[in-house]
């Protein structure tokens, strides 16, 4: 079983700010503890702009990595993203995450180009 909580405020105390909260919890009869995970962030996304920027933070019990297919526990992860979107069918997308378990440090930059047909 699956649940969730999600908390998310827009455009307060300014236009286009905007602050998110949520939760998680998954009950696996696989495994004798709950999994857990925690995430918040900030963003700003002016009404009549190209542009916006989230910082935040999360924290994950456990996480299934599919690219590496590995399994972490206990990770705090700090991400920055910035994008932009010149046009409706065209977006960009930056994102870097610090990512801190029990064993190591690592960092990772994606960069997305999106285009709708």
């Amino acid at each position: 079983l699956r649940y969730s909580l999600g908390l998310f405020l827009e455009d307060l105390p300014l236009p286009g700010l905007g602050f998110h909260l949520s939760g998680e919890v998954w009950d696996s009869n696989l495994r004798k503890e709950e999994i857990y995970s925690f995430s918040g962030d900030v963003s700003y996304h002016p009404k009549d702009s190209i542009a916006r920027a989230t910082v935040g933070t999360a924290y994950y019990l456990y996480r299934y990595e599919q690219v590496s297919d590995t399994e972490r526990d206990d990770l705090q992860v700090y991400f920055a993203e910035f994008g932009l979107e010149p046009w409706k069918s065209l977006a960009f997308e930056l994102r870097y995450e610090f990512e801190d378990d029990d064993f190591e440090d690592q960092h990772v930059m994606n960069m997305e180009v999106k285009y709708r047909f």
